[in-house]
């Protein structure tokens, strides 16, 4: 319903619709109150007192003055409500210390220059509309806005005006993450019913709670949802809607009926589904935004409304239906669905908001039992597994509870660093659900709220190898999103506090072990976040690990002057797009290019291979359009001049000795062969700390089934692409017998006593052919000795069981063997890793053609990957 018509609606007497009015303008008058002066504890009492002021005098407002009215009578209730803090008390609703201070400082502005000051920076209201509400020209205004923003400068010491617009920007995106919910019910009455616990609802969603009250501010339904109203009657007639049945498509009596009673059923019967007694689950904000949102639904007003949309209604009602479900009930409601992207999105918001609530109220039932949960342990830890099989062993409210899980969206695991239980979502039926539009945000989100809460007052409750990777989506998800979506509202705290946590650690898991160094699993999860991640991570890690490496992870001036807020602002910056300039390289662009081979003329090639191979001087490819270098490349391979080629590898680590390249030099296939065209794509590339990777894309023409990986090209310094050194053997078995006949004799003198230290020297091709000979004889524990450390872990009959499942097939049913080395990691270690793939001689049902393994580089050579990685 549109803002005007909900507006008329109320000043017809229609209280839902004055609510709703009132809701949609969110925590507005809020954030306004506490922007000028109103204490943290009052703002929900000033709130509601605004919105009384409009609901007395609801008839003589205009409907396009409403806006203007409801700012009124907020400036008018600061004479009641605003008041200087005290210098002891204590602030909760800002969390970083730069914007407490800008905070302060507008609280210092005359009270008609702060108004003026903040309706138009934080209310976003232009000159002419603060006019009429302050009473001032629109030439005043901007002259105190001029002299506002010069004496906050002159407060924080900040250098230019530049750098104050920036502060209040940052101050803005802060004051819009409070949210402050009213009671809805009886703003039209004018009577004030003070609640207390309102005023916490105002603090809690910002505050950081301590360990004894956090959870029972999650069981009330504070954390995140805030209170919003009572309780609401459910079955009232509505006289005024037809008793007919008999016409299609039209609204009955019968059907409004039918939809009450629905409701009051899974309103009835969700409280014992998920084990919660009712006077709890009566609480629950999401409970009471339903209950609104049924009795707006269905009331007289609406309905007469929408009898000639019964469709419209009929889906507000679904929506009522799903609100009031469990978890489990909204997944179900699912079926046979597939929502927009704009619904899933709202769906999911929702899903989150509901299953953080009942997470509180478990939460706190596992708190006041820990000594009976103490007893559920297996091998002297805390089991869950055990847990779940003794609920009855439980008291009777534990026993509820764990029976409800599954209706509850949950699963029982372990905190880290305390001997208790937590709480995650059970996502599984969400990931395997169809009715969910993935979309990039969607998708996202969805394996965002699996591992959440990512941290409590302990530190991280997700392990550190596994949340640099999680940090990357995060960061991926919060760039990409557009304004901050309300799905990520919340993520850019728990991303700006993972970060710290990574960085700084916490006192139950330090960063530095006892001699000072920086542990290695954080030494890894820095190195990690440098890759494949965004320009926020890269450009705030960068100098630390730099710094860190240089002095044996021990020191680092950047690691000491790292605020806690830099990483947001980084964030900031690059969604402004004012990061990339800052990065090193940040200047380079490449542009869109597309190059028919067919049609190539080697001409500009041969003058470039002319000018470079005479003494191989770098400077001569600076600022060369990358696809021109791999051509370049391409062309002294033709000549088979190795030297050059040597010259034209970027040096990334791996790069081996002249004297080693050339010796083992092998002409590579000549890219003009199978390859139609290549293309760039504009500013395709992608960041590893200083370094900039481009993937250029290949159409290839007729060929086999694996073909010969992607060059990558490489930019460290002074603008100069390089082709990155790739190991690459090919092998086409029925051609190369003595490939064959090496790999067999390479088995049998290892599968004596599985000697690792042979395999030290072997090529990845090699130890490929000697673990596909193996299946060959059917030799499964040498299989397993040529594997990764991971895969000797595993037991062996599961290791078995792995191979028959990918259908790894025997040396003679393989024609040809490709390994080549590849820049993308899948492990933590950052291991040198590559792939080897096989074409089969024939095709069978049995195996998937195309398909290969992972190999890594151990300090003993390569070795097999684990294929449930695939």
């Amino acid at each position: 319903m549109r803002e005007k018509e909900l507006f008329h609606a109320a000043q017809t007497g229609d209280g839902a619709a004055f609510g709703e009015w009132c809701r949609n303008h969110g925590s507005r008058i809020g954030q306004f109150g506490y922007q000028n002066g109103v204490p943290p504890g009052d703002l929900v009492l000033y709130q509601e007192a605004v919105y009384r002021a409009i609901g007395k005098q609801l008839l003589k407002i205009e409907v396009d003055q409403a806006e203007q009215a409801l700012y009124i009578e907020a400036i008018a209730a600061f004479k009641e409500y605003a008041r200087q803090t005290s210098s002891g008390e204590t602030e909760e609703l800002l969390r970083f210390e730069e914007d407490l201070e800008m905070h302060r400082a507008i609280q210092q502005l005359a009270e008609d220059r702060r108004v003026i000051f903040t309706l138009f920076y934080f209310q976003h209201m232009d000159n002419e509309a603060i006019a009429p509400l302050t009473g001032q020209s629109t030439e005043k205004i901007e002259e105190e806005l001029a002299k506002a923003v010069e004496l906050l400068a002159d407060a924080l010491q900040l250098e230019s005006i530049s750098q104050t617009m920036k502060r209040i920007e940052f101050l803005e995106k802060s004051y819009n993450r409070i949210q402050v919910h009213v009671q809805e019910e009886d703003l039209l009455s004018g009577v004030s019913e003070e609640e207390p616990e309102l005023a916490i609802a105002a603090v809690a969603r910002n505050a950081a709670p301590t360990k004894k009250v956090a959870a029972l501010l999650v069981t009330a339904g504070l954390f995140l949802t805030g209170v919003i109203g009572a309780s609401f009657v459910l079955n009232d007639e509505n006289p005024k809607v037809t008793a007919s049945a008999d016409k299609e498509d039209q609204i009955t009596r019968e059907l409004i009926e039918d939809w009450r009673a629905q409701y009051k059923e899974a309103r009835k019967t969700a409280p014992e589904r998920m084990g919660i007694q009712q006077e709890v689950f009566d609480q629950f904000g999401y409970v009471k935004e339903a209950d609104a949102k049924l009795k707006r639904i269905l009331s007289d007003k609406n309905i007469k409304k929408m009898e000639n949309n019964p469709k419209i209604l009929e889906e507000e009602m679904t929506k009522a239906l799903v609100s009031i479900e469990t978890p489990k009930g909204m997944v179900a409601s699912l079926s046979g669905m597939v929502l927009p992207a704009e619904e899933a999105q709202e769906f999911l918001h929702e899903y989150a908001l509901k299953t953080k609530e009942i997470m509180g109220v478990v939460d706190t039932a596992l708190l006041a039992h820990q000594e009976e949960l103490a007893e559920m342990k297996f091998e002297g830890e805390l089991s869950p597994e055990k847990l779940m099989g003794n609920q009855k062993r439980m008291p009777e409210e534990l026993q509820r509870l764990l029976a409800g899980m599954h209706e509850q969206g949950l699963v029982i695991s372990t905190h880290p660093y305390e001997e208790r239980f937590i709480l995650r979502r059970n996502m599984d039926a969400l990931f395997s659900n169809e009715g969910l539009s993935m979309d990039f945000y969607t998708s996202e989100y969805t394996h965002l709220l699996q591992d959440e809460p990512y941290f409590d007052e302990q530190g991280l409750l997700v392990d550190v190898e596994f949340m640099s990777y999680v940090l990357n989506g995060m960061e991926r998800a919060l760039i990409e999103s557009e304004n901050y979506s309300r799905l990520y509202l919340e993520f850019e705290y728990i991303f700006q506090h993972s970060f710290w946590l990574m960085v700084k650690g916490s006192d139950a898991d330090p960063i530095f072990d006892s001699k000072g160094v920086v542990h290695e699993k954080y030494q890894s999860a820095w190195k990690q976040m440098l890759i494949q991640s965004g320009n926020p991570l890269i450009y705030t890690l960068l100098p630390i690990v730099e710094e860190m490496e240089a002095s044996g992870w021990t020191k680092s001036e950047s690691y000491d002057a790292l605020a806690y807020t830099d990483i947001v602002q980084a964030l900031y910056l690059e969604k402004a797009e004012q990061l990339a300039e800052k990065m090193p390289n940040g200047d380079v662009k490449v542009e869109h290019r597309m190059v028919d081979l067919a049609n190539f003329d080697f001409a500009e090639t041969e003058k470039l291979y002319e000018a470079f191979s005479q003494n191989h001087d770098v400077t001569v490819l600076e600022n060369v359009d990358p696809l021109d270098i791999l051509f370049l490349y391409y062309y002294a391979n033709n000549q088979e001049d190795k030297e050059t080629m040597w010259h034209l590898t970027a040096d990334n680590g791996w790069k081996p000795e002249k004297d080693q390249f050339l010796s083992e030099w092998r002409k590579q296939p000549d890219l003009f062969e199978d390859v139609r065209w290549v293309e760039t794509a504009k500013d395709g590339f992608e960041r590893n700390g200083r370094t900039l990777f481009l993937y250029p894309s290949m159409g290839y023409g007729m060929q086999g089934v694996i073909s010969e990986p992607t060059p990558k090209l490489i930019m460290a310094e002074n603008h100069t692409w390089l082709v990155e050194n790739q190991l690459v053997e090919s092998y086409v078995l029925e051609e190369e017998p003595e490939f064959v006949a090496k790999v067999k004799a390479l088995y049998e003198k290892f599968a004596i006593d599985f000697d690792q230290d042979m395999l030290e020297d072997l090529t990845a091709g090699e130890i490929s052919g000697m673990f596909f000979y193996a299946r060959e004889v059917e030799d499964y524990a040498a299989m397993q000795k040529l594997s990764d450390e991971d895969v000797l872990a595993l037991d062996a009959d599961y290791f078995v069981h792995q191979l028959k499942v990918r259908g790894v097939p025997k040396l003679s049913e393989i024609g040809r063997l490709l390994f080549s080395s590849e820049t993308l990691h899948y492990d933590l270690n950052l291991r040198r890793s590559g792939r080897i793939q096989y074409e089969l001689k024939e095709a069978d049902a049995e195996y998937m053609m195309g398909n290969g393994h992972a190999l890594f580089q151990t300090d003993k050579g390569w070795r097999i990957g684990n294929m449930d990685m695939y």
